[in-house]
């Protein structure tokens, strides 16, 4: 019987081979079977940013007149109660694939859902713990606009006070970063001497805060940063 899987990716302008990428990855999971002469049937359709009805409506039409086995798929955060819904009714398998930047939801939890995660709420706690006990307990927690929305900050804040650091200095930037000099994070981290930075920007804002950090002469400060910040995809123009 031909396995059949429906793979819904997202399209992001900030890491346009984002679906490319992760199909390719996806396909290399079954160089196993080809070599056996048994290659499953892959649907794909594009999701968009993932963060709407029309998610779930592309869903259910890869259930009911594909009739795919399981689906692969992104999806928003304040989507998956309803991806799960869907799950449930169909009783059919989805796996939902996250960077994990918010902690799951008991609700989010179903026999019929996989949550494949890169956990990064957990890694921001357990990066907490390491930096109270290695590098001091006085932190900067530095984030953007965007990226400061998700649970990653909290995470980190939890794992460094647990383990007796404070926080002595929070800054968020504006929604508008290209107009940004980040001169008032610089002489926030001046007037606190933090001994760790926690940062969160991604694309061509960590360039930009990287660069201003070093340009300051403060890059000698140990600094916890996310993937995105540090990917090396990312452009050096700033």
């Amino acid at each position: 019987m031909e396995l059949k899987i429906g793979v819904l990716l997202p399209k992001s302008d900030m890491f346009p081979r984002l679906a490319i990428d992760f199909l390719n990855g996806f396909k290399l999971s079954f160089d196993t079977l080809m070599k056996q002469n048994y290659v499953p049937k892959v649907l794909i359709e594009s999701v968009g940013n993932a963060t709407d009805s029309s998610l779930l409506e592309r869903v259910e039409r890869m259930l009911l007149q594909e009739e795919t086995d399981v689906i692969v798929c992104f999806c928003s955060y304040f989507m998956l109660d309803s991806l799960v819904t869907v799950a449930n009714s169909y009783r059919k398998p989805i796996v939902h694939v996250t960077l994990g930047a918010r902690v799951l939801k008991p609700t989010h939890v179903s026999p019929y859902v996989l949550h494949v995660s890169l956990n990064l709420c957990q890694t921001s706690y357990l990066s907490g713990q390491y930096a109270a006990i290695h590098f001091g307990k006085k932190a900067a927690l530095l984030s953007s606009f965007y990226d400061g929305g998700y649970q990653l900050t909290e995470s980190f804040f939890q794992g460094f006070t647990d383990n007796e650091g404070e926080v002595v200095y929070n800054y968020v930037s504006p929604m508008d970063y290209k107009s940004e000099t980040f001169d008032t994070m610089i002489d926030g981290l001046k007037a606190t001497q933090p001994d760790v930075l926690f940062s969160i920007f991604s694309y061509k804002e960590g360039n930009k805060v990287l660069a201003k950090l070093a340009q300051s002469g403060l890059d000698s400060i140990p600094t916890v940063a996310v993937p995105l910040m540090t990917d090396e995809s990312n452009e050096v123009e700033v």
